[in-house]
């Protein structure tokens, strides 16, 4: 082959594999304005201390949120904070507490549209942090917001699952804020045989204890006390 066509030959090469990087790089852009457009309506503001063992505990799962979340940091010891790859300053403890009713380190304040919707306190909720933010972002309530609502309603809440009583005989289910408990009625079985059929059983209930949820389902309110009946769960399996 002669040398131009050589060259020519190359050149059309270099322009295709060009073309194509460029495309990957511009697809990559988009997908990352489509997150940022997607979570724009969040803001976390993330209270902590340097001295603070749970607070290390926590970084790792808060760094993580930070990728997707635009969160702000406030400090409220006088040490040197470590780096974080988003904004951070010293705290007011008195106005934490007034405005968000912040006790402890660290706490993660949850706000969409610019309004406080939940608090998320210590190192294991904050790792399940972002199922209750996502949740929230798309409409969810919490159990205390549904506590106030009318006494029959159609709702998407979202929170931990808990059990009270003995697992097999007297179990009662709530989903928690960890500020209020609301009543749940069971919607996976408490026990199944395994099929030999299958490789996996079915999920139960002590799947999902002290998990994060987000439920769609009828609230009900009677003799001052709400009961929740689950129509859908819509986990992170399901998304």
């Amino acid at each position: 082959m002669p040398i131009v066509d050589r060259i020519n030959t190359f050149r059309r090469r270099g322009e295709c594999l060009f073309a194509v990087f460029l495309w990957i790089v511009l697809t990559l852009l988009a997908a990352l304005s489509v997150t940022a457009r997607e979570n724009n309506r969040v803001k976390l503001l993330y209270f902590f201390s340097t001295s603070c063992d749970h607070c290390i505990e926590a970084r790792p799962a808060v760094i993580s949120l930070s990728k997707e979340f635009l969160i702000e940091g406030l400090y409220f010891n006088h040490g040197i904070p470590q780096s974080f790859p988003f904004p951070i300053k010293a705290g007011d403890k008195k106005a934490a507490k007034e405005a968000y009713g912040v006790k402890g380190v660290p706490t993660l304040v949850v706000l969409v549209d610019g309004a406080y919707r939940q608090k998320i306190e210590g190192p294991h909720d904050i790792q399940d942090a972002k199922t209750i933010i996502e949740a929230l972002a798309n409409g969810a309530i919490t159990a205390t917001e549904a506590s106030k609502k009318m006494n029959e309603a159609e709702i998407a809440i979202t929170g931990w699952i808990i059990s009270k009583g003995k697992y097999f005989k007297d179990a009662q289910f709530f989903i928690t804020d960890r500020t209020t408990e609301l009543q749940i009625k069971q919607w996976l079985p408490l026990e199944t045989a395994m099929s030999p059929f299958r490789k996996k059983r079915p999920r139960l209930m002590s799947d999902v204890i002290n998990k994060p949820v987000l439920l769609r389902g009828k609230a009900t309110k009677k003799d001052g006390v709400y009961t929740f009946i689950v129509k859908e769960e819509v986990s992170p399996q399901k998304k």
